[in-house]
């Protein structure tokens, strides 16, 4: 269970954090475009 959790919230910060890298990584194509 508690390990059930554990894994739940290691995949949650997995996918913020690549959410967070693809959006810092459009902003600055915006930039260069721009």
């Amino acid at each position: 269970m508690i390990y059930n959790v554990q894994t739940f919230s290691n995949i949650r910060k997995d996918q913020i954090i690549k959410v967070v890298f693809a959006s810092l990584i459009i902003f600055i194509g915006l930039n260069i475009i721009i």
